[in-house]
Protein backbone atom coordinates (compact mmCIF):
# COMPACT_ATOMS: atom_id res chain seq x y z
CA UNK A 1 0.00 0.00 0.00
CA UNK A 2 2.89 2.34 0.82
CA UNK A 3 4.55 1.67 -2.54
CA UNK A 4 1.32 2.39 -4.36
CA UNK A 5 0.91 5.64 -2.45
CA UNK A 6 4.45 6.68 -3.43
CA UNK A 7 3.69 6.23 -7.13
CA UNK A 8 0.38 8.06 -6.79
CA UNK A 9 1.21 10.98 -4.52
CA UNK A 10 4.89 11.84 -5.01
CA UNK A 11 5.08 15.30 -6.62
CA UNK A 12 7.53 14.12 -9.26
CA UNK A 13 9.99 11.37 -9.98
CA UNK A 14 11.97 9.81 -12.77
CA UNK A 15 10.77 6.95 -14.94
CA UNK A 16 13.53 4.79 -13.46
CA UNK A 17 12.32 5.43 -9.90
CA UNK A 18 8.76 4.64 -10.95
CA UNK A 19 9.83 1.34 -12.50
CA UNK A 20 11.86 0.34 -9.43
CA UNK A 21 8.89 1.08 -7.17
CA UNK A 22 6.72 -1.18 -9.34
CA UNK A 23 9.34 -3.94 -9.26
CA UNK A 24 9.56 -3.66 -5.47
CA UNK A 25 5.77 -3.70 -5.31
CA UNK A 26 5.64 -6.91 -7.35
CA UNK A 27 8.27 -8.56 -5.11
CA UNK A 28 6.51 -7.59 -1.87
CA UNK A 29 3.11 -8.72 -3.20
CA UNK A 30 4.60 -11.98 -4.45
CA UNK A 31 6.20 -12.71 -1.07
CA UNK A 32 2.95 -11.96 0.77
CA UNK A 33 1.01 -14.35 -1.47
CA UNK A 34 3.67 -17.05 -1.06
CA UNK A 35 3.54 -16.65 2.73
CA UNK A 36 -0.24 -17.02 2.70
CA UNK A 37 -0.04 -20.10 0.49
CA UNK A 38 2.67 -21.62 2.70
CA UNK A 39 0.30 -21.61 5.68
CA UNK A 40 -2.16 -23.76 3.72
CA UNK A 41 0.63 -25.95 2.35
CA UNK A 42 1.85 -26.68 5.90
CA UNK A 43 -1.71 -27.39 7.01
CA UNK A 44 -2.15 -29.81 4.11
CA UNK A 45 1.09 -31.60 5.01
CA UNK A 46 -0.12 -31.89 8.61
CA UNK A 47 -3.48 -33.29 7.48
CA UNK A 48 -1.58 -35.93 5.53
CA UNK A 49 0.33 -36.73 8.75
CA UNK A 50 3.67 -35.56 7.31
CA UNK A 51 4.07 -38.65 5.16
CA UNK A 52 7.47 -38.54 3.49
CA UNK A 53 6.19 -39.26 -0.01
CA UNK A 54 3.55 -36.58 0.28
CA UNK A 55 6.03 -34.01 1.59
CA UNK A 56 8.40 -34.72 -1.31
CA UNK A 57 5.48 -34.49 -3.75
CA UNK A 58 4.38 -31.11 -2.35
CA UNK A 59 7.90 -29.66 -2.44
CA UNK A 60 8.32 -30.67 -6.08
CA UNK A 61 4.81 -29.49 -6.87
CA UNK A 62 5.41 -26.05 -5.31
CA UNK A 63 8.66 -25.63 -7.26
CA UNK A 64 6.95 -26.61 -10.52
CA UNK A 65 4.24 -23.97 -9.96
CA UNK A 66 6.48 -21.20 -8.60
CA UNK A 67 9.19 -21.32 -11.26
CA UNK A 68 6.91 -20.39 -14.20
CA UNK A 69 5.33 -17.62 -12.10
CA UNK A 70 8.73 -16.10 -11.29
CA UNK A 71 9.84 -16.39 -14.93
CA UNK A 72 6.64 -14.76 -16.17
CA UNK A 73 6.97 -11.87 -13.72
CA UNK A 74 10.61 -11.00 -14.26
CA UNK A 75 11.22 -12.27 -17.80
CA UNK A 76 8.07 -11.02 -19.52
CA UNK A 77 5.90 -8.74 -17.37
CA UNK A 78 8.47 -6.34 -15.88
CA UNK A 79 10.50 -5.78 -19.11
CA UNK A 80 7.26 -5.28 -21.09
CA UNK A 81 5.84 -2.52 -18.90
CA UNK A 82 4.99 0.62 -20.81
CA UNK A 83 5.86 4.18 -19.88
CA UNK A 84 6.10 4.72 -16.12
CA UNK A 85 5.65 8.14 -14.55
CA UNK A 86 5.28 9.64 -11.05
CA UNK A 87 2.56 10.52 -10.26
CA UNK A 88 0.62 8.11 -12.41
CA UNK A 89 2.27 4.73 -12.81
CA UNK A 90 2.37 2.20 -15.61
CA UNK A 91 0.18 3.16 -18.56
CA UNK A 92 -0.04 -0.11 -20.46
CA UNK A 93 1.21 -3.68 -20.91
CA UNK A 94 1.97 -5.22 -24.28
CA UNK A 95 0.40 -8.42 -25.55
CA UNK A 96 3.19 -10.69 -24.27
CA UNK A 97 2.95 -9.22 -20.77
CA UNK A 98 -0.83 -9.59 -20.72
CA UNK A 99 -0.52 -13.24 -21.74
CA UNK A 100 2.01 -13.75 -18.93
CA UNK A 101 -0.37 -12.20 -16.38
CA UNK A 102 -3.07 -14.67 -17.46
CA UNK A 103 -0.62 -17.58 -17.11
CA UNK A 104 0.46 -16.43 -13.62
CA UNK A 105 -3.07 -16.19 -12.26
CA UNK A 106 -4.15 -19.46 -13.87
CA UNK A 107 -1.23 -21.20 -12.14
CA UNK A 108 -2.13 -19.50 -8.86
CA UNK A 109 -5.75 -20.66 -9.12
CA UNK A 110 -4.63 -24.18 -10.03
CA UNK A 111 -2.28 -24.40 -7.03
CA UNK A 112 -5.00 -23.27 -4.61
CA UNK A 113 -7.53 -25.68 -6.11
CA UNK A 114 -5.03 -28.51 -5.71
CA UNK A 115 -4.56 -27.70 -2.01
CA UNK A 116 -8.31 -27.63 -1.50
CA UNK A 117 -8.75 -30.95 -3.32
CA UNK A 118 -6.03 -32.63 -1.25
CA UNK A 119 -7.58 -31.49 2.04
CA UNK A 120 -11.10 -32.55 0.97
CA UNK A 121 -9.85 -35.95 -0.24
CA UNK A 122 -8.00 -36.58 3.00
CA UNK A 123 -11.01 -35.49 5.06
CA UNK A 124 -13.38 -37.85 3.25
CA UNK A 125 -10.85 -40.68 3.30
CA UNK A 126 -10.11 -40.38 7.02
CA UNK A 127 -13.50 -39.30 8.34
CA UNK A 128 -15.98 -40.97 6.03
CA UNK A 129 -18.01 -38.54 3.96
CA UNK A 130 -19.46 -35.11 4.62
CA UNK A 131 -20.38 -35.68 8.27
CA UNK A 132 -17.01 -34.92 9.83
CA UNK A 133 -17.06 -34.85 13.62
CA UNK A 134 -13.46 -33.77 14.13
CA UNK A 135 -13.56 -30.06 14.97
CA UNK A 136 -10.08 -29.33 13.63
CA UNK A 137 -10.76 -30.96 10.27
CA UNK A 138 -14.04 -29.07 9.90
CA UNK A 139 -12.21 -25.82 10.56
CA UNK A 140 -9.50 -26.63 8.03
CA UNK A 141 -12.08 -27.42 5.36
CA UNK A 142 -14.01 -24.20 5.99
CA UNK A 143 -10.84 -22.12 5.81
CA UNK A 144 -9.66 -23.78 2.61
CA UNK A 145 -13.06 -23.34 0.97
CA UNK A 146 -13.31 -19.68 1.97
CA UNK A 147 -9.75 -18.84 0.93
CA UNK A 148 -10.06 -20.64 -2.39
CA UNK A 149 -13.39 -18.96 -3.16
CA UNK A 150 -12.04 -15.47 -2.46
CA UNK A 151 -8.78 -16.06 -4.30
CA UNK A 152 -10.53 -17.61 -7.30
CA UNK A 153 -12.87 -14.62 -7.60
CA UNK A 154 -9.94 -12.19 -7.49
CA UNK A 155 -7.88 -14.25 -9.95
CA UNK A 156 -10.81 -14.48 -12.35
CA UNK A 157 -11.26 -10.72 -12.05
CA UNK A 158 -7.59 -10.13 -12.91
CA UNK A 159 -7.78 -12.48 -15.90
CA UNK A 160 -10.93 -10.83 -17.30
CA UNK A 161 -9.50 -7.36 -16.67
CA UNK A 162 -6.31 -8.37 -18.48
CA UNK A 163 -8.32 -9.39 -21.53
CA UNK A 164 -10.77 -6.50 -21.68
CA UNK A 165 -9.61 -3.56 -19.53
CA UNK A 166 -6.61 -1.20 -19.21
CA UNK A 167 -3.65 -1.90 -16.95
CA UNK A 168 -4.78 0.46 -14.19
CA UNK A 169 -7.79 -1.77 -13.51
CA UNK A 170 -5.64 -4.91 -13.54
CA UNK A 171 -3.25 -3.32 -11.07
CA UNK A 172 -6.06 -2.24 -8.74
CA UNK A 173 -7.64 -5.72 -8.62
CA UNK A 174 -4.27 -7.45 -8.15
CA UNK A 175 -3.24 -5.11 -5.33
CA UNK A 176 -6.61 -5.54 -3.62
CA UNK A 177 -6.19 -9.31 -3.86
CA UNK A 178 -2.79 -9.22 -2.13
CA UNK A 179 -4.02 -7.04 0.74
CA UNK A 180 -7.39 -8.80 1.20
CA UNK A 181 -6.00 -12.36 1.13
CA UNK A 182 -3.10 -11.48 3.43
CA UNK A 183 -5.50 -10.06 6.01
CA UNK A 184 -7.91 -12.99 5.53
CA UNK A 185 -5.34 -15.74 6.04
CA UNK A 186 -3.80 -13.93 9.03
CA UNK A 187 -7.22 -13.60 10.68
CA UNK A 188 -8.01 -17.24 9.91
CA UNK A 189 -4.78 -18.50 11.39
CA UNK A 190 -4.88 -16.44 14.61
CA UNK A 191 -8.57 -17.10 15.29
CA UNK A 192 -8.16 -20.80 14.55
CA UNK A 193 -5.22 -21.15 16.91
CA UNK A 194 -6.86 -19.10 19.67
CA UNK A 195 -10.13 -21.05 19.56
CA UNK A 196 -8.25 -24.34 19.60
CA UNK A 197 -6.26 -23.36 22.68
CA UNK A 198 -9.40 -22.24 24.52
CA UNK A 199 -11.48 -25.29 23.65
CA UNK A 200 -8.73 -27.78 24.46
CA UNK A 201 -7.90 -26.11 27.78
CA UNK A 202 -4.18 -26.34 27.11
CA UNK A 203 -3.00 -22.74 27.26
CA UNK A 204 0.75 -22.53 27.08
CA UNK A 205 1.12 -25.98 25.49
CA UNK A 206 2.45 -26.19 21.94
CA UNK A 207 -0.07 -28.32 20.06
CA UNK A 208 0.52 -29.66 16.56
CA UNK A 209 -2.07 -30.25 13.88
CA UNK A 210 -1.12 -33.88 13.45
CA UNK A 211 -2.04 -34.56 17.07
CA UNK A 212 -5.69 -33.95 16.24
CA UNK A 213 -6.00 -36.05 13.10
CA UNK A 214 -7.60 -39.09 14.77
CA UNK A 215 -11.17 -39.55 13.55
CA UNK A 216 -12.79 -39.03 16.93
CA UNK A 217 -15.69 -36.78 17.93
CA UNK A 218 -15.08 -33.50 19.73
CA UNK A 219 -14.76 -33.69 23.48
CA UNK A 220 -17.71 -31.89 25.03
CA UNK A 221 -16.74 -30.04 28.15
CA UNK A 222 -18.95 -29.44 31.13
CA UNK A 223 -19.97 -25.94 32.16
CA UNK A 224 -17.05 -25.46 34.52
CA UNK A 225 -14.65 -26.32 31.61
CA UNK A 226 -12.42 -28.15 34.05
CA UNK A 227 -13.02 -31.71 32.85
CA UNK A 228 -14.97 -33.68 30.20
CA UNK A 229 -18.53 -34.51 30.94
CA UNK A 230 -19.27 -38.14 31.96
CA UNK A 231 -21.01 -38.87 28.66
CA UNK A 232 -17.85 -38.15 26.71
CA UNK A 233 -15.17 -39.23 29.14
Amino acid sequence: MLLNMLVTFLPRGSSTLCRWIYIANICVGFLLMVDAECIFILRTIAVWEQKRRFVVFKIINVIVILLPIVVCFFQYIVPSMGECSIPGGIIYLDTKARSSVIVVYCLLAFGEFELLALVLYRAFESHGGWKIENRLMRGLMRHNLLYFSCSFCFSLGVILATIFLPFSVIHMIAETQVVALSLLVTRMHTDFWSSDRVSSGNDGVDLTLSAFMAATPDVVFSEDASRPSPNNA
